[in-house]
This record gives C-alpha cells, structure tokens and sequence, in this order.
C-alpha cells in the first residue's frame, strides 16, 4: 500500500493497535511515528479542539499523548 493509505488506517487505529503497528516493519515503524497520526489521535481521544497546537516548550504530538496516557 502507498504510505498515504497507511497513514490514513494507522489514523484510525488506538494507542495501542498503533504501537503494535509500529513494531512490525522499519517502514511501518517510520510511518507510525508520524507527527499527523499521532496529532489525530491526540486530538481524538482527549476531546480537544482542532485548533489547539501543542502545549507551550513541547515539540511532539507522540510523546504528549504518551506522558497523558
């Protein structure tokens, strides 16, 4: 599959569907560390509105959603 379509299903995918993901291939593993996916699903499953940006002096959707886990 093109990486469009993957991220487009890793995007619909839950924290934990996600990583597993992440552990199957290098390049599923370099797409599940996308920036977007992770942006939805921080977005998504805080229930915080599309145009709030990251918090001030953090620098990745990822690790924000890992800390709040």
């Amino acid at each position: 599959l093109p990486d469009i379509a993957l991220l487009n299903i890793f995007s619909k995918l839950d924290f934990v569907s996600l990583s597993r993901a992440g552990r199957t291939c290098k390049r599923w593993h370099e797409l599940s560390l996308n920036e977007r996916v992770w942006r939805g699903l921080f977005l998504r499953d805080f229930n915080i509105p599309p145009g709030i940006g990251l918090a001030p002096g953090k620098y990745s959707w990822r690790l924000e959603y890992k800390r709040l886990y």
